[in-house]
């Protein structure tokens, strides 16, 4: 089904869905350390961590490590230039584009709150639930939903650096949760989303919620909808704004009250299966 008849159907007048926040009881500035730490992948093996093999092996990670550490800095720097529409920095995590979820981008719909609104929002938010600061149903399900793995079973700091997250809204959408940004909120979105296209080239993206993915920019180019069990949706393409990189793209419910992970995620496999 093509975007633009998904917008005519009832399910995009959702407006009781909830926003990730950013209140200030829990955020912690730990959003440099998290993107430039290094990460040395060092081999669980036995045969193969001894000898030469094995240190060789350790070698070629730890540089891996550094060079998509790199490679997320000079997205930073990209994200950051004045020439940039975005304000709430996508959270990159240390080994985005080097785990089996490839280039995975969630994009979830803004941020509410009464305090002075903060760039490290969204990297604030991520890694205060990554590092256990605190707990969220909103969070949790996203980890269930990818991995398919019980809330006791996903290692989240691995999880969520292994994937980027952004905010589509750029602005403090509400005081409280259950409010909808408006409509010129959600226009503005357009510009930094297609940035962050540009910059991070995910080769897939989850958009989370009816009300999000139904004010969206309409699709580069459609492709056939994903169907998995009993759960579908319409699927297309995002072009960067250089033309020169194309992203898959669905959306599931979003992912509060409500949400069942194992009844999405046979259709997030389905999709994070396909190629751009």
């Amino acid at each position: 089904m093509a975007k633009d008849a998904l917008a005519a159907q009832t399910e995009c007048t959702n407006t009781t869905e909830t926003t990730s926040t950013a209140s200030s009881a829990g955020r912690v500035l730990m959003a440099k350390a998290a993107l430039t730490a290094p990460v040395v992948l060092i081999a669980t093996d036995p045969e193969r961590n001894a000898g030469g093999a094995g240190r060789a092996a350790t070698v070629r990670d730890a540089s891996a490590a550094r060079a998509n550490i790199m490679n997320i800095e000079q997205s930073e720097a990209r994200l950051d230039s004045r020439s940039s529409s975005i304000f709430f920095r996508p959270w990159v995590g240390q080994r985005y584009g080097r785990t089996e979820l490839g280039r995975l981008l969630v994009l979830g719909e803004s941020h509410y709150g009464e305090d002075e609104p903060n760039p490290n929002w969204t990297i604030e938010c991520v890694q205060n639930f990554a590092s256990g600061i605190w707990n969220h149903r909103f969070w949790t399900n996203i980890g269930q939903v990818i991995t398919g793995q019980k809330h006791w079973e996903i290692d989240r700091f691995k999880f969520w650096n292994s994937i980027a997250f952004y905010n589509y809204v750029q602005e403090v959408a509400a005081p409280g949760p259950r409010q909808s940004p408006t409509e010129e909120m959600f226009a503005r979105g357009a510009r930094p989303f297609f940035e962050v296209i540009s910059v991070l080239k995910p080769t897939h993206i989850i958009a989370l919620g009816y009300r999000l993915w139904c004010r969206m920019p309409a699709f580069s180019s459609d492709r056939s909808s994903v169907r998995a069990g009993n759960r579908e949706s319409d699927c297309g393409l995002y072009a960067s704004l250089d033309g020169d990189h194309n992203s898959l793209a669905i959306r599931i419910q979003h992912p509060s009250s409500g949400f069942s992970p194992n009844d999405w995620h046979p259709l997030v496999c389905e999709f994070l299966g396909l190629k751009p």
